[in-house]
């Protein structure tokens, strides 16, 4: 709190990265390409690479796209490629995407809770220790 109000901490402009790391994501790919695909990757809304994996025996005739977004946002793209064919693809992406947005949202909400309780709780206990020290004046 300030004094002339509360000041928001939460809402700041995050990026994939920001929310997700190596640990969240690699996993995924790592077993899109063990169910078979060819080279499963995330890209950021400019197109650079973030994260991926492949195999360096197969080869990627077919690829499936899927946007990721971010409170609505696109932030990237779920890119799947392979050979086997375009429903067997879909159906990888499908899944990965939707643990993946799963992650993210489950990751954001963390870090939202986090925010809040360090621009909420905190100054809660300031005005804890300010009533205690009113209380020992009016004694």
């Amino acid at each position: 709190m300030t004094d002339q109000g509360i000041s928001y901490v939460v809402g700041e402009e995050k990026c994939l990265t920001d929310i997700v790391g190596d640990a969240d994501v690699l996993p995924l790919l790592r077993g899109a390409v063990r169910a078979g695909v060819a080279e499963a990757s995330v890209i950021d809304a400019e197109g650079a690479l973030l994260w991926g994996e492949r195999n360096p025996a197969a080869r990627g005739a077919i690829s499936e796209s899927i946007p990721i977004r971010l409170e609505g946002e696109v932030v990237g793209s779920l890119v799947v490629t392979g050979e086997r064919g375009e429903d067997y693809l879909k159906g990888i992406a499908g899944l990965l995407s939707d643990a993946l947005n799963n992650i993210i949202a489950t990751s954001l909400k963390r870090m939202l809770t986090t925010e809040i309780h360090t621009g909420v709780v905190i100054p809660v206990d300031e005005l804890a220790s300010l009533v205690a020290e009113c209380e020992r004046e009016y004694r």
